[in-house]
């Protein structure tokens, strides 16, 4: 695997693809024209090309307009005495992992996916585990299907919150290469254009991912920043969701793939190929498996070493890192000790994914998740 390219670039990248000196750029950060710059664990400004692309309009209205930085900064981010404490809202899926203080301290409404088994359908996170699940499913050779929230429960929820004074909401979802939900919540909010904005993004996430960049966003509406400042911020974080994740097996993506229909022969050489442990990522939100490991200590020591690559990749900076596991938690106690020990300063979760995940990979799973 080629080490990627750089995400992330530091002042002087900027300097010398804009033809400006480090301190007007400096100026216009401080100035506030540069809204969520990120720095690395030793402080050092990183910029992409969203910020490039800023400081482009920025020249452009200052020589052409001969516009003042105060009149520039209104035209890109709005006026403050625009902004409404309280009237911005996050819509999201049951698949997105997290924490109860995280959903407290935001304005995130989140509606389950549904888990069907034989005939009996379960609210995911609500009347289901996936110990339980796995329980009901005999380990899952029966038919387990999965189905976003109706539109009609999108509609609802949206002119609930409209109702309760929202004027714009965050609709965000798991990758719309693995379910239905972007799409379906993208026609609701066609629905309620008459009455609230809803603006649906497609994360290409799931999980811990997804759950990271919807506490993201929770935070920009608590902190009021507007709503420019806030499409900035989904634009600028949204490449730098990274997920990967290892399961037990090959042998229940084969099965979930419709791959079981082989011959003896055929089977027989499946069968040393499913003691392997594939090392997956959602690639532009499609599953894609990177690397097959012979053990589960294998597959621990090549995550950790794509998640230093891909830290490299943004110059050291990261926001937060998430590990979640299905029944490896051993192995995700291990994750979290050796990132601990390489990343004292980045902010760490460690919890149990969700129902969802398991019906697609099986009941054994460890992920590591970062923005």
């Amino acid at each position: 695997m080629k080490n990627k390219e750089r995400k992330l670039y530091k002042i002087g990248h900027l300097t010398k693809i804009l033809g400006i000196t480090h301190r007007s750029i400096r100026y216009y950060d401080q100035y506030g024209l540069l809204p969520h710059v990120k720095r690395s664990s030793g402080n050092v400004r990183l910029f992409d090309e969203e910020d490039v692309e800023l400081i482009k309009k920025i020249r452009k209205m200052q020589s052409e307009e001969f516009l003042p930085l105060n009149v520039i900064k209104e035209k890109l981010f709005g006026k403050k005495s625009d902004i409404t404490s309280g009237d911005k809202a996050i819509v999201t899926d049951s698949t997105a992992l997290l924490s109860e203080a995280v959903k407290a301290a935001a304005p995130i409404h989140i509606l389950p996916l549904s888990i069907s088994i034989e005939g009996q359908t379960y609210l995911d996170g609500i009347d289901i585990t996936p110990s339980e699940l796995w329980d009901k499913s005999q380990q899952l050779e029966i038919d387990t299907l999965t189905s976003p929230p109706a539109e009609d429960v999108f509609v609802k929820k949206y002119l609930e919150l409209h109702q309760q004074g929202i004027k714009e909401i965050y609709s965000i979802h798991l990758s719309s290469k693995l379910s239905a939900t972007y799409q379906i919540a993208l026609q609701a909010s066609h629905k309620v254009a008459d009455k609230v904005k809803v603006v649906v993004i497609d994360s290409k996430s799931t999980g811990a991912g997804l759950g990271l960049f919807v506490q993201l966003i929770g935070e920009a509406i608590h902190e009021q920043n507007s709503s420019k400042e806030i499409q900035l911020l989904i634009s600028k974080n949204l490449p730098l969701i990274f997920d990967m994740m290892v399961v037990n097996s090959l042998q229940f993506l084969a099965n979930k793939g419709k791959l079981s229909d082989l011959s003896p022969t055929q089977m027989t050489f499946m069968g040393k190929l499913f003691e392997l442990k594939p090392v997956m990522t959602l690639k532009n939100g499609e599953l894609e498996i990177l690397e097959c490991s012979k053990t589960k200590q294998d597959a621990v020591d090549l995550m950790i070493d794509l998640l230093d690559r891909e830290i490299q990749s943004r110059g050291g900076y990261v926001k937060q890192i998430s590990v979640i596991y299905n029944y490896l938690y051993g192995e995700a106690l291990e994750i979290i000790n050796r990132i601990k020990s390489s990343y004292p300063y980045i902010p760490l979760y460690m919890d149990e994914g969700s129902s969802i995940l398991s019906v697609y990979v099986g009941n054994e799973s460890i992920g590591i998740s970062i923005i």
